[in-house]
């Protein structure tokens, strides 16, 4: 039963991505398939919640179809159809004539690395902390239960200190849903989840960056992310942090793709990502607010905010219907944000130090930020003189700073701001390597000699094969 779950879930992603932007490449539509999918079936399990229909097989089964057959039909009357035999076979021959021996050999690297990652994730059972305290641990009861509003670990007789202020009761509810969804399917172990999220963000980032700086760039990036020693670590977790970070980054390159390029496509595909980035952490509302600040100056200087309202309602939406539910379910907790502005220049300074140390620190990002630091250095002539990539730094250096603020309004009533800053804010940094990644790899500096390498590498088809499009006519 998981795995067709797996598969519908997967086929909604495809669909909703093939709706949304057609022009993607396959690849990409691979790759944000099940990060997609799995992201609106946990909205299907809040909507049946809300209902008060039971969360069993039968019933997320029964949406989840519905839901596949409703996008299918929107794409039938777009006038979509599948490719035929010939123009897969023809795209087929077309990759393999345009393998070169340095793109394969990291190909090999990256899949190798991701195997042995995988296998130890399904392995070990889950051990972390946090998620034996929460997420796993009510995954596992929504699965016996089948609800969420009325969970018996909920009840303030058994847990007197449920509302208290850090409660996991109020934590946005992604991560705990998708391992209900495990749960509820017969895994045995809800890691899977956590397993398919790297295993197809890898994919979407390789898929991007392709479009971005080309194949054999796109595969040595993709692997120097891979390798990022800490994120690498969690990645094999039950954590939220990776899985946080996975539509967090991809939310904001999107964001940036469309900032630059202007493609309907890419600012869809940012607003999915940037909604399932703040349906899996509260705190991912800053990667919204850094990418609309952004929007907004550029709508209001071509005088077109279209555009940008569709990408804010589709982006704050989700998180706007989790906070409507918890409101009306009782799923709150104390706060813990301080809403008035003061001044505190002991605590901006411990802020400002740990994160510097944290960016520094070789062990857990390996060289990201040392290597973001050298790229700009190296760039800032483009910079000046082109302009280049300057939503891409922007989007970067905002995020940070929001976090920063954050961090310096939260009321630290739960624990103390030093373990906060020691634990919680350098797995969220996660966030910032396939952004920081992304943003040096396409800089001009970078980009230009990855793309000439790529053309050096190459063997070019001296003439292009015959491709079928729709319309079943030849170009």
């Amino acid at each position: 039963m998981l795995a067709i779950d797996i598969i519908l879930v997967i086929l909604i992603g495809l669909s909703i991505i093939e709706l949304v932007c057609p022009s993607a490449s396959f690849i990409e539509k691979a790759g944000l398939s099940f990060l997609t999918g799995i992201f609106s079936q946990t909205i299907l399990l809040v909507l049946l919640d809300a209902l008060n229909i039971p969360l069993t097989r039968l019933p997320i089964l029964s949406v989840t179809v519905i839901l596949w057959l409703i996008l299918c039909a929107v794409l039938y009357k777009k006038g979509y159809s599948f490719k035929s035999f010939n123009e897969y076979k023809n795209l087929l021959i077309k990759q393999v004539c345009s393998i070169n021996v340095v793109w394969l050999a990291f190909i090999v690297v990256i899949v190798y690395v991701e195997y042995m990652n995988f296998s130890k994730c399904m392995y070990f059972p889950t051990f972390d902390r946090d998620s034996l305290a929460g997420f796993d641990t009510i995954g596992y009861v929504i699965a016996q239960e089948s609800n969420i509003k009325n969970l018996s670990i909920f009840d303030i007789a058994y847990n007197p200190g449920i509302h208290g202020p850090g409660s996991y009761i109020s934590y946005a509810p992604f991560v705990q849903l998708g391992y209900a969804i495990a749960y509820i399917f017969g895994a045995e172990t809800s890691k899977i989840i956590s397993a398919l999220m790297f295993l197809f963000f890898l994919l979407a980032f390789y898929g991007i960056l392709a479009r971005s700086i080309k194949k054999t760039g796109a595969a040595i990036i993709t692997l120097l992310v891979m390798l990022t020693p800490e994120m690498l670590a969690f990645s094999s977790m039950s954590a939220t942090n990776v899985m946080h970070a996975i539509f967090a980054s991809l939310g904001t390159i999107y964001g940036i793709r469309w900032l630059d390029k202007g493609e309907k496509g890419d600012m869809l595909i940012s607003s999915i990502m940037l909604s399932a980035n703040a349906w899996t952490r509260s705190e991912g509302v800053i990667f919204i607010a850094a990418i609309g600040f952004l929007a907004l100056i550029k709508a209001v200087r071509k005088h077109s905010i279209k555009q940008l309202i569709l990408w804010g309602v589709i982006a704050v939406l989700p998180f706007f219907l989790w906070s409507v539910y918890q409101r009306i379910f009782g799923l709150t907790s104390e706060s813990i944000m301080m809403t008035s502005p003061f001044y505190d220049q002991e605590k901006i300074d411990l802020i400002i130090k740990n994160m510097f140390n944290h960016f520094l620190n070789v062990q857990y990002y390996g060289w990201t930020f040392k290597m973001l630091m050298i790229s700009f250095v190296l760039n800032i002539w483009f910079i000046v003189k082109k302009k280049d990539n300057l939503y891409g730094f922007f989007a970067l250096i905002i995020s940070i700073f929001l976090y920063m603020l954050v961090l310096y309004q939260i009321d630290y009533k739960w624990d103390t701001i030093n373990n906060v800053l020691a634990y919680s804010a350098k797995r969220f940094i996660f966030c910032f390597v396939p952004l920081a990644w992304y943003y040096l790899s396409t800089n001009k500096v970078i980009s230009y000699p990855l793309e000439k390498l790529e053309d050096l590498l190459t063997f070019q088809i001296k003439s292009e094969p015959e491709v079928f499009v729709k319309t079943g006519r030849r170009r």
